[in-house]
């Protein structure tokens, strides 16, 4: 099968992930970003007369949105590919753009989204739903309440990428990722009041992040004193999650993240809130079962203090958690299931 996968270069990781599943399955597979074009594209898909637009396109979002989609449309006439994957948040194609590809060219568009629909900050996707063969969401309940807005929906959780996510090397250099307790992501005001009451106790706490706020130092000193400056994506998680004996992983509800599946591929031992425990009773999240969880601050303290003191206890739940991740919850699992629920639509029918 061909497809051609589209994403936010800002979370790079998971389209590329899925290009790199879908090769790895004997499938041909493209990547495109919605908001910046890749080496060779413009001049591939674009004839000349209309690379001599581009860089007055590019001066401007409207104009670089104009040619994105222009790019999109040509490139997905001239690959013809069987299946186009929406992978990521943040994003999508115009609604004019959609239906280009559609009314045009006949090719199925499958969107699979991490984050809540609602939120602000996301596109209205619910205009979008008419040329959705499928809309696949990475958090259950939000799966659940939009399925009466497009013909096909259902839920996709995340996975991790075994050949990027694997523990460090044992000639690794870890020093600068030791530590009792380690946080790596988005650090907002509420989490700030939480992390601000862990870094009073005596555990060794780093944080890796984003989002602070701006007067941290003045507010959240304990949480200042942990902020660690190197900024953290692709391979370097492997190094946070090899260098902490002990992994705090926040949830909200509905969904286990991809920090989940990706620690749990390096190795690391993992401790979370009860939101993430009343996900586990569901099927396809069975796998946090694996993970320790607690419900206040004080509990989440005594366990920090329990699993520090009990290496064996943390290296064989990280171990079990690992193998069930590798056994069912990789990127080629998802990208094989992805398939599967798509192959109803007519309009697929396999170049391989």
């Amino acid at each position: 099968m061909r497809v051609l996968v589209c994403g936010n270069q800002a979370e790079h990781e998971w389209p590329e992930s899925c290009v790199r599943a879908l090769r790895r399955m004997g499938h041909e597979a493209e990547l495109m970003y919605y908001l910046v074009p890749q080496a060779g594209e413009v001049e591939t898909y674009l004839s000349a007369d209309q690379q001599r637009n581009v860089p007055g396109l590019m001066a401007t979002a409207q104009g670089r949105q104009a040619l994105m989609e222009q790019l999109f449309f040509h490139k997905a006439a001239a690959l013809r590919p069987d299946l186009i994957l929406l992978a990521g948040i943040y994003h999508t194609w115009s609604v004019d753009a959609l239906a280009d590809v559609r009314e045009h060219l006949d090719i199925p568009i499958v969107l699979w989204s991490g984050d809540n629909p609602y939120v602000p900050y996301a596109p209205d996707i619910f205009s979008r739903a008419p040329y959705y063969d499928l809309a696949l969401f990475g958090n259950f309940r939000f799966a659940e309440r939009a399925a009466d807005r497009f013909a096909r929906t259902g839920y996709m959780p995340f996975g991790c990428d075994p050949l990027r996510d694997q523990p460090p090397p044992a000639d690794q250099n870890l020093e600068p990722y030791r530590c009792g307790l380690s946080y790596l992501g988005t650090v907002k005001n509420d989490r700030c009041l939480f992390l601000e009451e862990l870094s009073q106790q005596p555990f060794d706490l780093k944080i890796w992040g984003v989002g602070f706020p701006d007067d941290l130092g003045a507010r959240f000193p304990g949480v200042h004193r942990a902020r660690q400056p190197e900024h953290i994506q692709g391979q370097k998680k492997t190094l946070v999650y090899g260098g902490a004996s002990i992994v705090l992983n926040l949830h909200h509800t509905g969904f286990a993240n991809m920090k989940l599946y990706e620690a749990a591929a390096c190795g690391a031992f993992q401790i979370s809130n009860k939101r993430l425990e009343a996900e586990a009773t569901r099927p396809h999240l069975s796998v946090c079962r694996e993970v320790v969880t607690y419900e206040t601050t004080p509990e989440l303290v005594e366990l920090v203090r329990h699993f520090l003191a009990h290496p064996e206890q943390r290296h064989a739940r990280a171990q079990r958690l690992r193998e069930v991740v590798l056994a069912h919850h990789t990127w080629d699992h998802r990208m094989a299931a992805i398939l599967e629920q798509a192959a109803p639509s007519p309009l697929i029918t396999s170049h391989s």
